[in-house]
């Protein structure tokens, strides 16, 4: 008994120096047992959890009108007019009012004085935004009107971009400094600011020359970005790559040319997330021959980059349920977030803040976040219809004009043998406007052909080597059966637990923790991580989403 109680003791502390190991060498215990598979939690519907202490980073987030503290919108408009500015020639005022697009605005001083981080929006092309001597100073009359009826001067007349340009550079000298200036919508024309290609095709029907147009553009984007000086990135262009305009070439690229000086870049009816935005140098954003979306921030704006999410059910447009809103709202974001978007204007009723709380909170935390700060990568498998090139070949692409998914830092590949996927079973067409185009949601492996799985690819620049991680994979809940996830460690291929299908046709999240997961291409085609059918049933993929833990 002695002697079986020195080599016990002698076991023990073999274990404690070189690990339970060690003591398997020496033949006293049984084969170690593979370790339990990672724990799993499934959830209807989509998760937007949050990691624990992560919130919004502090040079991104909310913009709109008025602030709502409550919704995360704490940035607020510091609206003008010129009228309102100057309303005798070259004086400056801070104490009188404003009025547009049925709107009226305290004095300058008034709105200064409210503190707190603010946008400028400057109201200067309407007529009845624009001091009452102008046209007469620079013998100009109307170029046209907008959908709201509001009559518009020629900003790119020689006179009237001279005198808005002193305007600007005064407004300008007195806030670029001011570190609680977040952005300002430049030139500050047309439509609620938007650079508006219809009354400007308006004026080239009427005698503008395009080439002349393209000359003054290039003369305004220099001198704002002069009057800007250091802070030039706070200015975002209104305008976007591609305009539908009458001007030719000559317009494909000026916000590209915008944003190569120094501002940033803001679009508008981004709820379109179908629609164009694919396709847009000035976000550094080109789509590959594969027909996914590849975005260079190097290649883009290199300041502030904002959308404008409001237009759900609003500005003319329509859902047809609470489902279709949460889509519409969804995928928007998703394109804004891939395109790397820092800034969303938002208004609390309609964007749906509320009713989608959840969802507007993660949107929020992942502004302006790229490989160096992320705490989740993710891809959004589905194949969507760009119609702004069905039928314009300026933007080529072999599938043109199917876009394959949304993705951040995650990307889906196609794998031969067994990685080739088929469209999702979700369609949707024309959500919100026909230029949207159809969708269709989701990837499914493709069973009749050999496909076994769909093969995701973990950008290196954020994950490489041995990281924990919880995986969140949106399935179809149909009659799939059963699907695992498979993933590397530093001891081989592991697949997970098998998540059980229980076919009720709805949407579904499953909760993957992987203590141990090894990034580095170990997988099939390069890839890190795998969900593979367990039947001979096919499973659908909405969305895979990556967690740093």
């Amino acid at each position: 008994m002695y002697v079986h109680a020195v080599v016990r003791r002698a076991l023990i502390a073999l274990v404690a120096v070189a690990g339970p190991s060690a003591a398997l060498s020496v033949g006293c215990a049984a084969p170690a047992a593979p370790p339990a598979p990672p724990p799993i939690t499934v959830v209807d519907g989509y998760d937007w959890t949050l990691p624990p202490g992560v919130g919004p980073r502090p040079d991104a987030g909310f913009y709109g009108d008025q602030l709502a503290p409550e919704h995360g919108v704490d940035v607020r408009a510091l609206d003008l007019t010129w009228r309102q500015l100057e309303p005798t020639e070259g004086a400056l005022r801070h104490d009188t009012y404003g009025h547009a697009q049925d709107q009226d605005f305290a004095s300058w001083a008034d709105q200064r004085a409210e503190g707190g981080r603010y946008w400028v929006r400057l109201w200067l092309t309407g007529v009845d935004w624009a001091p009452a001597w102008l046209p007469a100073a620079c013998g100009v009359a109307p170029i046209g009107v907008d959908g709201d009826g509001q009559a518009h001067l020629p900003l790119w007349h020689p006179c009237v971009w001279a005198k808005a340009r002193a305007l600007w550079q005064r407004v300008l000298a007195e806030v670029r400094d001011d570190p609680a200036l977040v952005l300002v919508y430049v030139p500050g024309g047309f439509t609620w600011n938007d650079f508006d290609f219809p009354l400007i095709d308006g004026a080239v029907d009427a005698g503008l020359p395009p080439a002349a147009f393209a000359a003054w553009f290039q003369t305004m984007v220099a001198d704002l970005a002069a009057a800007a000086g250091p802070a030039v990135g706070k200015l975002v262009y209104t305008g976007e790559d591609y305009p539908s305009a009458r001007l030719g070439a000559v317009d494909d690229l000026l916000a590209r040319d915008a944003t190569a000086a120094g501002l940033g870049i803001r679009a508008a009816r981004g709820e379109l997330a179908n629609h164009k935005l694919a396709a847009a140098p000035a976000w550094g954003a080109r789509i590959a021959a594969d027909g996914h979306v590849i975005v260079d921030p190097a290649a883009g704006a290199r300041g502030v980059r904002a959308v404008e999410h409001e237009c759900y059910d609003a500005c003319g447009t329509t859902v047809a349920d609470l489902d279709e809103l949460a889509y519409a709202v969804r995928t928007s974001n998703w394109k804004a977030l891939t395109l790397g978007a820092r800034w969303i204007f938002v208004a609390p009723t309609d964007s749906h803040l509320g009713e989608l709380a959840d969802h507007w909170r993660w949107v929020r935390a992942e502004l302006g976040r790229g490989a160096a700060d992320a705490f989740d990568g993710w891809v959004v498998l589905r194949d969507a219809e760009d119609r702004a090139w069905s039928d314009d070949a300026t933007v080529t692409w072999p599938a043109r004009p199917w876009v394959a998914n949304l993705e951040r830092l995650v990307v889906q590949r196609e794998v031969v043998p067994d990685g080739r996927s088929a469209r999702g079973t979700e369609v949707r067409a024309g959500v919100l406007d026909p230029r949207n185009g159809t969708a269709y949601e989701g990837r499914r492996t493709t069973a009749a052909a050999g496909g076994q799985a769909l093969y995701f690819a973990v950008d290196p620049a954020w994950l490489a080597g041995e990281h924990a991680v919880t995986v969140q994979v949106t399935y179809l809940d149909d009659a799939c059966g059963a699907w695992t996830l498979r993933y590397a460690t530093a001891v081989g291929v592991r697949d997970s637990a098998p998540v059980d299908c229980t076919n009720t046709g709805g949407v579904r999240t499953a909760r993957i923790a992987l203590p141990d997961a090894r990034f580095g291409g170990a997988l099939a085609g390069g890839t890190d991580l795998a969900v593979v059918r367990g039947g001979a049933a096919d499973v659908e993929v909405r969305y895979l989403r990556v967690i740093r833990q």
